[in-house]
């Protein structure tokens, strides 16, 4: 029946449709009806409860409110209502109340900050047999005359059983009764966080490094009607308790947004901050998962809420955890998996602060490996607004050295969009950019760092700030540099890059240094593994930690892995302990796997083109390891194919001691009577760390010796200054 809809601005929302008693009896609908109310104009359908407004005499229908399917996360809501004419035309259908669709799960918070607060049997008895349009919205709760406010809702519907000819599943509207799952809230923001309904987002596809996530979520939400008979066992071994870990800023909520939609599934979120409201349960939301399968419940931040001290009242939120998961594991062990169409995702950034027995109540656990450059640069590439700065090339060097982190692509986009929307965005070139992009990704990795991350970067360490040693700097052109330079001659030459080599010799001699050198002069990534990120307390850690180490440099190829101290950690298997001896065989897997994979790619290009030979290149990893005792490392990595090239990096001689000392004469102010000589001398036997360490207690020695009321531009470090430096300290070189 077309009809012309008028909307009052009462201010309340109660769902109701007032109709006059011809249109009622034109309808021939019975007592208690409802109907179902279409917009002309924006193609709309909603629900509203059948009234008679015996002051109407034509055809026309009386709303208090027109529901929008939709509420803003971002600003304070006063209505909830879309914005309409006061009249317009509508298609009204009578609809049984055995068809319409019942309310299975409704989150609702009060708007109002001076709300008294309403217990929940309350609450649910004041919703008892209302009506609720859209997936969100606004509702007036009234009884006897008293109005208790406007809430917010989120819910979810599901249509009644048999209801074959008035298919209402496409209407947004239902019915709350006593099976409807409420739960209050504490604030809207937190509600809607809390419930988000599959809606249609724009994501970057699903890239390589969480296709193994996707596939164990869907594995959780199919049900038994699509496997045979045979897949019983299967269905039962399915993991319905999953654990992402990623470091902070990896991307993990977003990729588990991403899933569900592409699933069309619910998403129903669990932080911390709703422990704080008395009427919100850990076991209400699996309920609420159970009523709105397919669902995924997401627990953030799994070790903020359960750390490795446990209070009295997380200790008891881990044994509700417990039973929650017990009662799915008991649905399936009851043959009822077509009704587990749940997974639950507990999302870790610092695994080793999540309490191990909430570790183990996990089936599977999956790691988000750092995702590889061609993904990071469609991702920066899709954040970056249209602009003749923005090349290809540009955007790809940016992945390049920040793209370790989704997270770190998102802020520079922003930065960009903010540079280019300023006033003097005429004036802006690549070098500008480049220069506040590097000042703030310096700000990024300070604040983002954590006890589970491992970052790379480009080192700003060149060739000219290390005096000396030519030899071994040639040594690591031709074996590092020259491979990614040069691989098409590589290739017609026969010669097969290396893929490790060992630097060693006494320590302060440069041999950090020059890797980070060779790492700028090559122009790859420069992961650096110290012991903290290698040596763990759990057993099996260690390995795993390795293990995601070569997948971080497979990321973010061409990528140099410097490991220091390499026999403190690599001993002789002889003599090391059992978690030594498991680190070293991982290693030497991961060793052997990069031979592997280098040896196929040989073998199947053959002699490939130019560009084949750049990708190859591109796709180089290569391990340096520096060490005091060469002695001391076990000797399976010294094997061809392995650290093949071993280098002696030795003290300084007087040639060498001499580069050093200019090069730290360009960077300090000294005096003309400086005598470089007699200090060459006189640093017999030092190491390239000792004369550093001499020229700094040099320059203290002037700081002292100077007036402060001396003009800057005429201070200076004298000859006695270092006279006094080489007489007072100790730089280990002087008893020898």
């Amino acid at each position: 029946m077309l009809v012309k809809v008028n909307v009052s601005a009462s201010g309340t929302a109660t769902s109701t449709a007032f109709v006059s008693f011809a249109t009622f009896k034109s309808l021939g609908a019975p007592w208690g009806s409802y109907v179902s109310l279409k917009c002309c104009n924006l193609h709309q359908a909603r629900v509203f409860r059948l009234e008679i407004d015996e002051k109407w005499s034509d055809r026309r229908v009386r709303l208090d409110q027109w529901p929008s399917c939709k509420m803003a996360h971002n600003q304070r809501l006063s209505h909830c209502n879309t914005v309409f004419e006061s009249e317009f035309q509508g298609t009204l259908t009578c609809i049984r109340p055995s068809h319409v669709q019942v309310v299975q799960y409704v989150a609702v918070a009060s708007i109002s900050e001076n709300q008294v607060k309403l217990s929940l049997p309350f609450v649910k008895s004041l919703l008892q047999r209302r009506i609720l349009t859209g997936k969100t919205g606004l509702i007036t709760l009234q009884r006897d005359g008293l109005d208790y406010g406007e809430w917010s809702y989120t819910a979810y519907y599901r249509g009644r059983s048999g209801d074959h000819k008035n298919q209402v599943e496409t209407i947004d509207g239902g019915i709350v009764t006593d099976q409807t799952l409420v739960l209050i809230f504490p604030s809207t923001t937190s509600s809607l966080a809390a419930f988000s309904p599959h809606v249609k987002r724009t994501y970057q596809p699903v890239g390589a490094h969480a296709r193994g996530f996707r596939e164990l979520i869907a594995m959780a939400l199919r049900t038994t009607s699509s496997c045979g008979a045979n897949d019983q066992k299967q269905v039962f071994a399915v993991p319905h308790s999953l654990l992402l870990h990623a470091p902070s800023g990896a991307g993990k909520t977003t990729l588990v947004q991403q899933v569900v939609d592409e699933l069309k599934a619910n998403l129903l979120v669990f932080d911390g901050g709703l422990l704080a409201s008395p009427q919100l349960r850990l076991e209400d939301f699996f309920s609420a998962a159970l009523r709105i399968q397919p669902c995924v419940l997401l627990l953030e931040d799994l070790e903020l809420l359960f750390p490795m001290t446990l209070d009295e009242t997380k200790y008891k939120l881990v044994c509700r955890l417990v039973n929650c998961l017990e009662s799915i594991r008991q649905y399936l062990l009851a043959k009822k998996s077509d009704l587990i169409r749940v997974a639950v995702v507990g999302v870790v950034s610092v695994m080793n602060a999540l309490h191990s027995k909430v570790r183990q109540l996990f089936t599977e656990e999956v790691f988000l490996d750092i995702p590889d450059k061609q993904w990071t640069v469609s991702l920066l590439a899709s954040l970056l607004p249209p602009s003749k700065l923005l090349r290809r090339e540009f955007i790809m060097s940016l992945a390049v050295r920040y793209g370790q982190r989704p997270s770190n692509m998102v802020s520079i986009a922003q930065l960009i969009r903010t540079c280019l929307s300023r006033e003097d965005s005429q004036s802006i070139s690549v070098d500008i950019l480049e220069a506040e992009i590097a000042a703030a990704a310096r700000e990024i990795s300070s604040s983002s760092n954590g006890a589970d991350t491992l970052s790379s970067s480009v080192p700003d360490v060149s060739w000219t700030d290390i005096g000396g040693l030519e030899r071994v700097k040639q040594n690591l052109v031709e074996m590092v540099v020259w491979p990614l330079e040069k691989p098409h001659v590589f290739r017609r030459m026969g010669i097969s890059p290396p893929l490790g080599m060992v630097l060693h010799g006494p320590p302060g001699t440069g041999k950090t240094m020059l890797a980070k050198a060779t790492a700028k002069a090559s122009g790859c990534n420069f992961l650096n593994l110290a012991a903290s990120d290698l040596m763990k307390a759990e057993i099996g850690e260690s390995e795993k930690a390795i293990t995601r180490a070569f997948d971080t440099a497979r990321a973010l190829s061409p990528c140099m892995i410097f490991i220091d101290e390499f026999q403190s950690l690599f001993g002789n298997r002889s003599t090391a302990g059992q978690t030594t001896s498991r680190m070293i065989s991982q290693l030497l897997m991961e060793l052997d796997a990069l031979k592997a994979v280098s040896d196929d790619s040989e073998l199947h290009y053959g002699l490939a083109a130019a560009s084949t030979m750049t990708s190859i290149a591109t796709g180089r990893i290569f391990v340096l390891a520096a060490t005091n005792s060469l002695s001391a490392i076990d000797p399976a990595f010294l094997q061809p194919g392995r650290f093949e090239n071993v280098v002696y990096v030795g003290l300084p001689n007087s040639s060498e001691r001499k580069a050093i000392l200019e090069i730290q004469r360009s960077k300090m102010p000294w005096s003309h009577d400086v005598d470089l000589t007699r200090l060459v001398e006189e640093t017999d036997g030092a190491n390239a760390a000792s004369m550093i360490a001499l020229c700094q207690a040099a320059a203290i020695q002037a700081m002292q010796r100077i007036p402060s009321n001396t003009p800057l531009d005429e201070q200076c470090i004298a000859m006695t200054d270092f006279v006094a430096a080489l007489a007072k300290g100790n730089f280990g070189f002087q008893n020898q």
